[in-house]
């Protein structure tokens, strides 16, 4: 018979926590061990319905752990008389898919893998007429289903589950909320060879402020389960909470490996990075960093463990910390080749130094809102100096959420208030002729239309930005202007 796999703890003791009542019979599951044809033939049957299980134990080193499911228990007591009861513990360890984390002569603590989406951790103890089988299966969420709990004061404030490996799929969690402050954490462990990939996942969100919260920054591309808990922090009646699992587009598949893979990044100028996505890190035995080198066409390579990668380019260039493209595919073995769009490019080959307004090219978001019948509206800015008049149409414009093309009903110009900024010299060679340039600037600025905002810079020896950005406020500023001084003229610009 194939058996046991690794042996990791010396001794084991069982704490079961009883925090919810019996459900019915219509909702019970069969147990994953049930050597009986019959519940009934049991000394002991007991079912509990998404509940807490705590199990400690002591390693090698004497230390007690805790390890912490929730989930569907059945806690069953086999007299050793019972027709069909096996003769010993090894009778009751299933064949196939089983990872053996204790076992004795009287103790055993295993986990069985009975398909993609159902886990059963099961510990069974020789009572010596009896034996104790107590096993749970594991709540797994998997894309396009929805858990639904109640935390609160009268039932429990923490709950868990699993999602398993999502292969290409991009996807993001939905939490619908009715009342209460939460934390979700996440955790997992993927090891090949020398390369270790951890999750630690942690959020904290409310329902305050929004009832609804889209977590797009979940773990992705991680083939070992990622075991969650969701906790409430704040104490008060029971609320509802549901997590939804969803998949919103496709990501080029990547199969662990422990072999590297390499990222070529073309037309990069300046210090480039590889960061693992939020929540993962990433760590090789033998490789302390990740850095990129120069190939001699100036293109910068990076050698780096298969997934999904976030590229930093950092350009030297003031105002800007960082440049970044995210969700980069390495595969080992393969080179991936990242082009740099053209605004990136533009802004990479620049000297630091003053970026004029012609420079400035692409699309600037600068608000989302939806209403209450989920219309989302967007605002956006569109800048590009060589093609005058450029128009956005919903023939030539595409807008995604979350990688899938939205339906876009409607483009609608905004008129934007007038933005000037006017720049007046005062110096000493103005003294002839500054009641004149006052008065031409109050016609200027009277001419505007009442919702422009405006700006003046008085400059003689020192530019002076002076208070007011109204058109009465601005008339009021520039009679109190005086010729004076010397001409900074390059200062104020």
């Amino acid at each position: 018979m194939h058996r046991p796999v690794k042996i990791l703890l010396l001794s084991l003791i069982f704490s079961f926590l009883n925090l919810y009542s019996t459900v019915s019979a219509e909702s019970k599951i069969e147990p994953f061990i049930h050597p009986l044809a019959d519940i009934s033939a049991y000394t002991k049957a007991d079912f509990r319905h998404n509940q807490k299980w705590i199990f400690r134990y002591k390693n090698a080193e004497g230390k007690t752990l805790e390890k912490l499911v929730f989930g569907e228990i059945w806690d069953l007591v086999l007299s050793k008389d019972a027709a069909g009861a096996p003769k010993n513990l090894e009778g009751l360890l299933p064949d196939q898919n089983t990872v053996v984390y204790f076992q004795s002569e009287n103790e055993l603590f295993f986990k069985v893998l009975k398909s993609e989406a159902e886990i059963w951790w099961v510990s069974i103890e020789d009572a010596g007429k009896n034996y104790r089988i107590s096993q749970v299966r594991e709540t797994r969420l998997d894309p396009g289903e929805t858990l639904l709990y109640s935390l609160g004061d009268n039932t429990v404030n923490e709950v868990s589950f699993y999602t398993g490996y999502t292969g290409n799929k991009l996807v993001n969690f939905r939490i619908d909320l009715q009342a209460g402050n939460y934390h979700l954490s996440g955790s997992a462990i993927q090891v090949n060879g020398d390369i270790q990939t951890n999750v630690n996942y942690q959020k904290k969100f409310n329902a305050t402020f929004d009832k609804i919260h889209i977590l797009n920054d979940i773990p992705k591309n991680i083939e070992e389960p990622v075991h969650w808990r969701l906790r409430r922090l704040d104490s008060g009646i029971d609320s509802k909470v549901s997590i939804r699992f969803q998949q919103t587009s496709d990501i080029p598949l990547i199969p662990a490996s422990e072999k590297l893979g390499a990222l070529k990044i073309k037309g990069s100028s300046g210090k480039v990075e590889a960061v693992p996505p939020y929540s993962v890190s990433v760590y090789h035995g033998k490789i302390d960093k990740f850095l990129s080198d120069v190939t001699p066409e100036g293109d910068s390579l990076l050698w780096l463990p298969p997934g999904l990668w976030n590229i930093r380019i950092r350009p030297h260039l003031p105002g800007i910390d960082y440049m970044q493209t995210c969700l980069v595919p390495v595969t080992s073995n393969q080179t991936t080749i990242v082009t740099l769009p053209d605004y990136m490019a533009r802004t990479l080959s620049q000297k630091p130094g003053i970026q004029t307004f012609e420079n400035r090219k692409g699309l600037n978001l600068s608000g989302v809102k939806e209403d209450k019948d989920g219309q989302v509206t967007t605002f956006f800015t569109l800048f590009d100096q060589d093609v005058p008049g450029i128009k956005p149409l919903i023939e030539n414009t595409v807008l995604r959420e979350n990688g899938s093309e939205a339906n876009i009903k409607s483009i609608e110009h905004v008129k934007t208030p007038a933005d000037i900024v006017l720049l007046i010299d005062s110096s000493g060679s103005m003294k002839g002729q500054m009641a004149e340039t006052i008065k031409a600037a109050k016609r200027f600025v009277s001419s505007l239309p009442d919702n422009t905002f405006i700006k003046v810079i008085d400059f003689d020896t020192k530019p002076k930005e002076l208070s007011g950005q109204s058109k009465d406020e601005v008339l009021s500023g520039l009679a109190k202007i005086r010729a004076d001084g010397a001409t900074a003229l390059y200062d104020s610009i």
